[in-house]
């Protein structure tokens, strides 16, 4: 079974989302969870476990799920303010108490500022993988990672999938997980080296569905 990631996600044979990114425990090489994106605003993600999916090709993932039932799901990022006192700028003519009027357009303030700030909500242990992460071998960057390939007993990473390279032209290139020497959020290391990587066997592009 292939978990692709930015692919089409159906709910009860509707599309109710896309993938985002795929959740794995870099110690079992084994994929727990897909982030399922919505459609529309205010296009909410939600973490739904591998044990939800019915079925997953290159092309889409289908869930034994509904949309109402998706909607359920735990969510995968939580939006947080942070509080800042760093010197901003307002909008408008009204002046600011404490703040330097820049007439006409601008006020310059210190007032405090709220930043948003998104956080994943990623079990303890286990690191969320985006499509287009950075793959490097142990002499350079080769590629981003497009997809992982999951045997159909064991339930674990056989492959990833490396798309979208220099290296590369319309084609992904499959990696053993052996040959992964580690994987985090941003980045994931090869035991190969660049040379090693274009002897590996390649896998046309077939996938239509992307955002």
């Amino acid at each position: 079974m292939e978990i692709p990631i930015n692919s089409d996600v159906r709910c009860a044979d509707k599309s109710c989302g896309h993938s985002v990114a795929v959740i794995l425990n870099p110690v079992t090489d084994q994929v727990t969870h897909v982030v399922v994106r919505a459609h529309r605003a205010p296009r909410l993600e939600w973490i739904v476990p591998t044990s939800a999916i019915e079925a997953a090709d290159r092309e889409r993932i289908a869930l034994r799920l509904s949309p109402d039932e998706l909607q359920e799901m735990d969510p995968f990022i939580e939006m947080r303010f942070i509080r800042t006192r760093a010197e901003h700028y307002v909008g408008g003519s009204a002046f600011v108490p404490g703040s330097t009027y820049l007439w006409p357009y601008v006020t310059r303030t210190q007032e405090p500022l709220f930043i948003p700030e998104r956080e994943e909500h990623v079990p303890v242990g286990e690191v969320a993988v985006h499509r287009g992460a950075e793959v490097r071998a142990l002499d350079g960057d080769v590629g981003k990672v497009d997809e992982f390939i999951v045997g159909p007993d064991s339930g674990h990473v056989t492959h990833l999938l490396i798309g979208r390279g220099f290296l590369w032209w319309k084609r992904d290139v499959a990696v053993p997980m052996s040959e992964v020497r580690e994987v985090t959020g941003s980045t994931v290391y090869l035991k190969l080296g660049k040379q090693d990587v274009l002897k590996l066997p390649a896998v046309p592009v077939r996938r239509k569905y992307r955002r």
